[in-house]
């Protein structure tokens, strides 16, 4: 083999390896772009569906306003279940019990190297997040209310201290919130101006024996609340559930 044929040979392998590690760098792109994709796609409907779960409340006014939640993103699909396992619908006729809420992100990414050397030319990006309110037995509570039970929403309550506290800590709370006009919890929850700081879970030490957890309305700086129904942590309004102590969770 002369010079010349040696040369050609390695300028043509040299251009076959050129090619190749091309292809290679390409189709890297491509899978960093959908890898990129779908942790954006995560990282979106996560907050939107907890911001989405925090309003409902049992009503069908909550339901609405999850599904406005969900209107922040364009692309973002919401459902609504009472059970993990479903049906999961996107327009409940009913708002009772509905306390998980699914948010699903699909795009359309387009493929500009890799469908070089295949027939497909997009790839879709599909990402869902669940997140309920799930029931929390262990957490502190500072106040109760003794009462006889089943407790009657939007009637007042005496609220004792079951740890010590210093007398401006309900003043304090109160003040903290961003509607301290509302006098009643329906007004509260309607006018959704408030913060949630005017709601607190309080032990119900029922005179029948019967001990719970709800969510309490406080009406001013003094020991006195309205019975709202269930607490939920970080909400503004009270959980979708009857009763209890709830946070809101990211499900698997």
């Amino acid at each position: 083999m002369n010079r010349n044929s040696k040369s050609g040979s390695v300028l043509i392998l040299m251009a076959m390896t050129l090619m190749i590690v091309a292809g290679v760098a390409a189709v890297a792109f491509d899978l960093t772009s959908i890898y990129t994709a779908r942790n954006q796609g995560e990282s979106e409907a996560a907050p939107v569906a907890l911001a989405a779960v925090l309003e409902l409340d049992a009503t069908t006014d909550g339901l609405e306003r999850a599904r406005q939640t969900a209107q922040r993103l364009p692309a973002a699909v919401i459902e609504f279940t009472r059970d993990p396992k479903g049906p999961w619908e996107t327009d409940p006729k009913q708002a009772a019990g509905y306390r998980m809420v699914r948010v699903t992100m699909r795009r359309e990414l387009p493929l500009y190297f890799a469908g070089v050397f295949s027939k497909q030319q997009r790839s879709t990006i599909v990402r869902t997040a669940v997140i309920a309110e799930q029931r929390e037995a262990d957490e502190p509570r500072r106040w109760a209310v003794r009462a006889g039970t089943p407790l009657e929403p939007g009637r007042r309550y005496p609220l004792e201290p079951l740890q010590p506290a210093y007398p401006e800590a309900l003043a304090d709370r109160f003040l903290q919130d961003t509607d301290t006009y509302s006098s009643t919890y329906a007004a509260y929850a309607s006018g959704g101006r408030g913060n949630g700081r005017r709601l607190i879970a309080a032990d119900i030490r029922g005179t029948d024996g019967r001990n719970s957890v709800a969510a309490f309305f406080l009406l001013g700086p003094l020991p006195e609340a309205e019975f709202a129904g269930a607490y939920l942590q970080g909400g503004r309004r009270r959980a979708a559930a009857g009763s209890g102590y709830w946070v809101a969770a990211l499900l698997p």
